[in-house]
């Protein structure tokens, strides 16, 4: 580790101190990179013990936070993905659309005064094209704009699993206490 790597892992060591004194105040790091901070990597680098110990014991409580902050039930914090959806049935049908969406307009229509007219309880003004894709379906059967899992207060809500990406850069410590010679 070079001394710019060093300096480097210091300063993202204080940017989450600083992000995890925002969020927990319950962490017992002190807020600010002591001065000898590089020094003590660089000690490290040499197999230095005392240097092991004297960062496990300024760093532990962040890196526990920072862990306990990107693990949640075992899935990284970017597997997931919640996304907002009209409130949509599994019944597509023009006259189905229409009473769930009766008396409405389009966004644009909307932000333009409210010009044109709504959508007609059964559906006979739905724009074949918008009706075609809320009817398109994947091959395995599911519609390519899905089905809400959940409606709540007439918004649809539905959370996505997407594939976690694992990077295995790890560190192993022993904290051994310190000891006056005897």
């Amino acid at each position: 580790m070079s001394a710019s790597d060093a300096a480097k892992f210091a300063e993202y060591i204080e940017k989450v101190r600083r992000e995890t004194a925002c969020e927990r105040k319950d962490v017992g790091a002190p807020a600010a990179i002591e001065a000898d901070d590089v020094s003590l990597l660089l000690r490290l680098q040499s197999s230095d013990m005392e240097a092991l110990s004297l960062l496990f014991n300024r760093y532990s409580q962040v890196m526990l936070a920072i862990a306990r902050r990107v693990l949640v039930n075992g899935m990284g914090f970017d597997s997931l993905r919640t996304v907002n959806l009209p409130p949509l049935t599994n019944d597509r049908s023009p006259a189905a659309l229409g009473s769930l969406f009766a008396g409405q307009r389009g966004l644009f229509q909307t932000l333009f005064g409210g010009l044109g007219p709504a959508i007609v309880a059964d559906g006979s003004n739905i724009n074949p094209v918008a009706l075609k894709l809320l009817q398109t379906k994947l091959p395995d059967g599911r519609y390519y704009i899905p089905t809400p899992q959940r409606i709540t207060n007439g918004l649809g809500v539905s959370t996505f699993s997407e594939p976690s990406h694992y990077s295995e850069n790890q560190m192993i410590a022993n904290r051994l206490p310190l000891s006056e010679p005897a």
